[in-house]
C-alpha cells in the first residue's frame, strides 16, 4: 500500500500526454476559510514544484488566488487612503496625492500591474523624472514609491 500524504501536501507532479507537468495542490482560502484545490502547471517537474511552493508561499502572505492584478495607480490610491491619511499631515497627505496624479498615474510605470514592476523600472522612472524636477520633489516621489 503507498504512503500517505499529508494533508494539503497535494499530488505528486504527473507528466500528460503531450510532456507538460501538472499537480493538484490544496489550500485554505486567505478571504473565505474554505478548503479550495486548484492545478499547476508548467513545462518540466522542477517549474511545477517551484510553482507550487510560490503559489503556497503566497497564500501564507494573505494573498488571494486568482484575484484580479492591481496596476501601480490603482494600489498607490488604496494605499494613500488607508495606510497614510491617518498616519501623516494633511499638507503631507496632499503632497503625495498630487505626485500619484501629475506623475505616477500617467506615467508607463502606474499602469503597470504590481506582479509585472522590477526595479529597472522604478529606476528608470526616477531617472526620467529626475532630468525635469528639483532633487527635493523627486526625494518626495520616492517616498511615496
Amino acid at each position: 500500500m503507498a504512503e500517505r500524504r499529508e494533508n494539503g501536501a497535494g499530488t505528486e507532479p504527473k507528466q500528460d500526454a503531450n510532456g507538460r507537468w501538472w499537480l493538484k495542490v490544496s489550500y485554505r482560502d486567505p478571504a473565505t476559510d474554505e478548503l479550495k484545490r486548484t492545478t499547476i502547471r508548467g513545462a518540466s517537474q522542477g517549474e511545477v514544484l517551484a510553482k507550487k511552493k510560490e503559489f503556497l508561499k503566497s497564500i501564507d502572505l494573505g494573498v488571494k488566488p486568482k484575484a484580479k492584478k492591481l496596476t501601480l495607480q490603482e494600489w498607490l490610491d488604496t494605499w494613500l487612503e488607508v495606510n497614510k491619511k491617518g498616519s501623516v499631515s494633511v499638507k503631507s497627505h496632499t503632497i503625495y496625492k498630487t505626485i500619484i496624479d501629475c506623475h505616477i498615474k500617467v506615467s508607463t510605470l502606474g499602469k503597470m500591474s504590481l506582479d509585472k514592476i522590477r526595479r529597472a523600472d522604478v529606476q528608470k522612472f526616477l531617472n526620467e523624472k529626475g532630468e525635469k524636477v528639483a532633487p527635493r520633489y523627486l526625494g518626495q516621489k520616492h517616498l511615496a514609491l
